[in-house]
């Protein structure tokens, strides 16, 4: 099994995917992709 990906977010670009995650305009897959970035950010890994 691979190490989980480490990801590092600078506060800027934390809110930008704040912003996309929030945006209905934006279509789903990519708003939970979004969610998917930050939630790495946060030391979450993927099962």
């Amino acid at each position: 099994m691979p190490a989980p990906l480490r990801v590092h977010l600078t506060p800027e670009e934390d809110a930008q995917l704040r912003e996309l995650e929030a945006n209905p305009v934006i279509p789903f897959k990519a708003r939970r992709r979004a969610q998917a970035v930050r939630l790495a950010a946060q030391g979450w890994t993927a099962t």
